[in-house]
């Protein structure tokens, strides 16, 4: 099963893509699901999941967060925790961090997983890096994403192989259409809910995938197996060629 687990709407303050747009969008481009990550609590998540319903497509529920050390993702058991106001920390602007620590420990008293999300994209406000090391709490490192180049995406999967840390994938869209799909993450097994979401992750059964560096509308396939989905197994997961150290990290974003 082929979920996106990177995606912002319009309930995000930098979002404008509509949910039912997105939604669409996947499913034309061979999607199996998509989490809506969002840097605000979903407020309305009863309508979204009647979209699913209509659709006929899996979505779920995580939150964006931005920390004195590092972008998170937070993917927890019941989706309360990020869709009721006040259940987790917000930050009140993109310019104000929260504390790392505090958001670690809120995330373990609600259950789910944490992840730092780009965690080599240096040219953001708060870039994590190598401070990665550091940190306790995580649960998972995104090692494929869709706006990063490749070094910065191999820096970050060489990182969770050092941590022991369950690598995932997401595309990291926002404002563009055109970036869904072109990161996502390959579940070994069906995904209906969101605690399921959230046991396949915790016990690493997934396979991180870049998938394409421009993605077109394309009709899904009705027959074929998941490897001849894009034309051949996904790229760049836990097996796949891991980056070197060599490159200069001043030129990463």
């Amino acid at each position: 099963m082929l979920i996106d687990l990177h995606v912002q709407s319009n309930y995000s303050r930098q979002g404008v893509l509509e949910p039912e747009e997105i939604i669409l969008r996947a499913k034309t481009i061979g999607l199996d699901g998509l989490c809506f990550t969002e840097d605000q609590p979903i407020t309305d998540w009863d309508s979204l999941a009647k979209l699913a319903k209509v659709h006929e497509f899996a979505i779920f529920a995580g939150r964006s967060l931005v920390t004195e050390v590092g972008h998170l993702l937070f993917y927890p058991t019941d989706v309360a925790h990020v869709t009721k106001p006040n259940a987790f920390p917000s930050n009140k602007d993109s310019s104000t961090p929260l504390s790392f620590e505090e958001v670690a420990a809120r995330s373990k008293e609600l259950g789910g997983v944490l992840a730092a999300a780009h965690p080599y994209k240096l040219k953001i406000d708060h870039p994590m890096g190598d401070k990665i090391f550091q940190l306790e709490g995580l649960n998972a490192l995104e090692v494929r994403n869709g706006q990063c180049k490749s070094l910065v995406n191999d820096f970050a999967l060489e990182a969770s192989f050092h941590l022991k840390l369950a690598g995932i994938a997401g595309s990291n869209t926002c404002t563009d259409l055109n970036a869904l799909g072109t990161a996502a993450s390959l579940f070994v097994s069906e995904i209906a809910t969101q605690k399921e979401l959230v046991d396949a992750l915790q016990a690493g059964n997934l396979w991180p995938a870049t998938l394409t560096d421009d993605v077109k509308f394309r009709p899904k396939p009705s027959t074929g197996g998941r490897d001849d989905r894009r034309g051949g197994p996904p790229r760049g997961g836990r097996g796949g060629p891991r980056g070197g150290r060599g490159g200069d990290r001043r030129d990463r974003r």
